[in-house]
């Protein structure tokens, strides 16, 4: 008897000094017991809850105390308290008893949701592309987006062009040293006032400030031609590598939007003649 009434004790102080918060429902779903852990990220006396059913609970919200598994989200004064999880398990010979372990996971989502803020962040912060060093599509956007203002207010001239890089590779994806050979191709042949950025595989975009369309074409007609005396890396010498270029200049009523879809439509012109900007 001294052994049971040992083990009772040593079961009820487990029991109440349990971090974990825990619920104990009998066969009716009407609580039997709460730990004061439960009770304390409830912020509930128990006396209030011990005996009530689903329907009996204090408050709406509380009713997800029921939920066999899952999430609770608890709130005080619309304000979001506590957030807990939820497992169950069966009390084997206690005549269909049920547990019920509650977890705290507040700060764990808290500490998430601010990561993933963070990540947001970086991600927003990062303007260049991580193979080559250009500007990647948010800078080249941010860029775009101040020349095509101040073209609309001052009327500078402004031009855009689109750069693919033919290689013939078989069925294989384009190689990183051909995007870091045209990459540094075209950063030693281009302006300091130009832009390039890595738009796609096989494609970057230019941005040419205080630049009309004959003379830009000028200067990327001769970036596509010297590019095929251009020595390649020894890994990719064995390649046959072309630029195509496709041209379009900031006209009255052009955005950003309408400015690209030019240049990618000057782009699909270039291939289907195969020729120079300028005949």
């Amino acid at each position: 008897m001294m052994t049971e009434n040992a083990n009772a004790l040593s079961t009820d102080a487990w029991f109440n000094s349990c971090p974990a918060g825990l619920l104990i429902l009998d066969l009716d779903e009407q609580v039997v017991a709460i730990n004061s852990s439960l009770c304390n990220m409830l912020k509930q006396d128990p006396d209030g809850l011990i005996g009530c059913g689903r329907e009996e609970m204090p408050s709406p919200e509380l009713q997800g105390l029921f939920h066999p598994d899952g999430r609770l989200q608890l709130y005080i004064r619309g304000i979001l308290s506590c957030q807990l999880k939820i497992q169950t398990q069966e009390i084997p010979d206690t005549n269909g008893m049920t547990l019920r372990c509650f977890t705290d996971i507040s700060e764990y989502e808290t500490l998430r949701e601010e990561s993933a803020k963070l990540r947001l962040q970086v991600e927003e912060l990062t303007l260049t592309d991580e193979l080559t060093g250009l500007a990647n599509k948010q800078a080249f956007h941010r860029v775009l987006s101040a020349q095509v203002t101040r073209s609309r207010r001052y009327t500078n001239p402004l031009c855009l062009a689109v750069v693919e890089i033919e290689a013939r590779v078989g069925n294989q994806a384009l190689s990183q040293e051909v995007v870091l050979a045209v990459s540094r191709y075209l950063r030693d042949r281009l302006r300091w006032v130009d832009l390039i950025a890595r738009w796609s595989d096989d494609q970057f975009l230019l941005i040419l400030p205080e630049t009309k369309l004959q003379d830009g074409s000028i200067l990327l007609n001769k970036v596509k031609d010297d590019f095929i005396d251009t020595r390649l890396p020894e890994e990719i010498a064995h390649l046959t590598v072309h630029l195509q270029i496709g041209l379009a200049e900031w006209q009255k009523g052009n955005d950003v939007r309408i400015l690209m879809t030019r240049s990618m439509e000057a782009l699909a012109e270039a291939k289907e003649a195969n020729t120079n900007l300028i005949p």
